[in-house]
């Protein structure tokens, strides 16, 4: 009865997925230009300034990133609320390549995958700089 639950409510999501023309909408984000550091740090500096709630989710490929840039919630009042911020950590770095979180993948990777994001999303990013393992790798 609980797969049955669950299976429907997948499937309700996928419908309702399927009626939104999503496609276009990441075809026209990922023609924007890119947005650079210096544009990004202001607006993470106000975010946090502002003593609210920011809301941040984790990132792991340049698809993600679109995700999040075209995700919007209605509040009761009918505002529309997005995520602030991206997120990075090695956590979900090492498991979209299928490998432990200790080390085994590479900074050079992880900056691949941040570059990736960074190019899909105008938001600014927290980088959790921790590989998983020693603490060593910030020398």
């Amino acid at each position: 009865m609980v797969a049955a639950k669950l299976l429907g409510g997948a499937r309700s999501a996928l419908a309702a997925c399927s009626r939104r023309p999503l496609l276009p909408q990441v075809v026209r984000q990922a023609s924007r230009p890119a947005t650079t550091v210096a544009q990004r740090l202001p607006l993470l500096r106000s975010l946090l300034a502002e003593k609210r709630v920011v809301r941040v989710i984790e990132v792991h490929s340049g698809f993600s990133a679109l995700v999040v840039d075209s995700v919007k919630a209605k509040r009761a009042d009918g505002s529309e609320v997005g995520y602030d911020c991206l997120w990075s950590s090695s956590l979900t770095s090492s498991a979209i390549k299928g490998k432990p979180d200790i080390e085994t993948v590479t900074t050079s990777e992880r900056v691949q995958i941040v570059d990736d994001c960074l190019e899909a999303s105008d938001k600014p990013m927290i980088y959790d700089g921790d590989t998983g393992g020693e603490k060593e790798i910030f020398r």
